[in-house]
């Protein structure tokens, strides 16, 4: 999918993310998560487990990478707000700073940033390692470049925060970065070292509603991969690591030791993979070697998160652009290899294709009004990112609903 396809369909999804017009009836069909090992969610199970029991700051963490599903947060926003209604607020997760790609933002969170705060992300045509980071991109300013993070002013979530963190990287001849909390400088970072290494800085404030500002100082230039919104919890956390366009295999074209630590850093419970639009139009891919593929860099990008649960999301139905209603055939055969390199890299399985209807359900889920897609075929709108959003959170809230 070429980018500019991918970008420009998102915005009527944009505009329906928080309007709440009573819609006509879609609902997602019950699809268990498949673990033929019984352990794959292990580790996020308990840590749900110990957030619903209410100990002192219990949070669990989710991450999920994924594709332009992933990348406006309207899945994972909705995904958040229900975790976080039934188990608590933690804190928004990761964002990026400045604008990724146009109309970049996240639910239930403010952030923006000065034009000449400008981030690169990951794109298809990346074939040598870049050091992009946890969110796929890294922001570079200079001298007088601001960007900004904080609370939402509304929502059902996200509205206090009591810990920022920031992921930026140490350079030679890097600049200083300024940060101040509520208008009030609160540290002074420089970011001049022999090498490339990432750092990170922790600032804490009160229980409540913030605002962090990070300015390039000068002289050198600065990067930053992001920032994070944490509470003390209990609650869940849930970051959203979308990049429009990408195919799972696009993935390889980050650095890998950068992603690793970033990952380790975060300390998730779950990492969730959620690809595969755009696998079934990516010229270079051979399905043949798909699934083995796919398993190496699943096994790869999880050294990060070692200890963490794992789940491969299948891809949600298309249709071609033509209108004659069918899904492109290949589909069929990322699904079954997806959920192949699933087993192969220890790693549960959710079909979302299966839970939106199984082959065809877009051309139905594009009926009623007001939509639950958007005109492309290919992509949900606000309300329909939520149906599905709600199928998967009452999956993964099943162990502790379990007697």
């Amino acid at each position: 999918m070429r980018t500019g396809l991918a970008v420009a369909a998102l915005l009527p999804a944009l505009a329906l993310a928080d309007d709440a017009t009573p819609a006509a009836p879609i609902e997602a069909r019950r699809v268990p998560v498949e673990d033929p090992g019984g352990h794959a969610l292990d580790r996020f199970s308990a840590a749900l487990r110990r957030v619903a029991a209410g100990e002192e700051r219990a949070i669990a963490r989710v991450a999920v990478l994924g594709d332009s599903h992933i990348a406006a947060d309207l899945f994972t926003g909705a995904l958040r707000r229900r975790l976080q209604a039934r188990l608590g607020d933690a804190g928004h997760g990761f964002v990026l700073l400045g604008s990724a790609w146009p109309l970049y933002r996240h639910l239930d969170v403010e952030h923006g940033a000065t034009a000449s705060f400008a981030t690169r992300r990951l794109r298809p045509r990346d074939h040598e390692p870049f050091r992009f980071g946890l969110g796929g991109g890294v922001s570079t300013a200079t001298q007088g470049a601001v960007a900004w993070v904080g609370t939402a002013a509304r929502g059902p979530v996200g509205r206090r925060v009591s810990r920022f963190e920031v992921f930026y990287e140490t350079e030679p001849g890097g600049g200083a970065l300024e940060l101040r909390l509520d208008g009030q400088r609160v540290a002074t970072l420089e970011t001049s070292s022999p090498s490339h290494q990432a750092a990170y800085r922790v600032v804490e404030a009160p229980d409540g509603r913030h605002r962090l500002e990070i300015e390039s100082m000068g002289p050198g230039p600065t990067a930053v991969y992001g920032a994070v919104l944490e509470r003390s919890g209990p609650g869940v956390v849930v970051d959203s690591l979308g990049v429009p366009a990408l195919a799972a295999l696009h993935l390889s074209s980050s650095d890998p030791t950068l992603l690793a630590e970033h990952l380790c850093r975060r300390a998730h419970d779950l990492v969730v993979f959620a690809f595969g639009t755009n696998d079934v139009r990516w010229e270079a891919m051979d399905l043949s070697t798909y699934r083995a593929s796919l398993a190496r860099l699943l096994t790869r990008i999880r050294t990060g998160a070692p200890r963490a649960s794992c789940l491969v999301l299948g891809p949600i139905d298309r249709r071609y652009r033509s209108t004659d209603g069918v899904w492109n055939a290949s589909l069929d055969e990322v699904i079954e290899r997806q959920r192949g390199a699933a087993v192969d890299a220890g790693c549960a399985f959710w079909d979302q294709r299966a839970a939106m209807g199984g082959p065809g359900s877009m051309a139905r889920w594009m009926v009623p009004r007001p939509r639950f897609t958007l005109r492309d075929g290919v992509h949900l709108s606000g309300r329909g990112y939520d149906v599905l959003a709600g199928a998967l959170a009452s999956e993964l809230l099943a162990p502790i609903d379990s007697p």
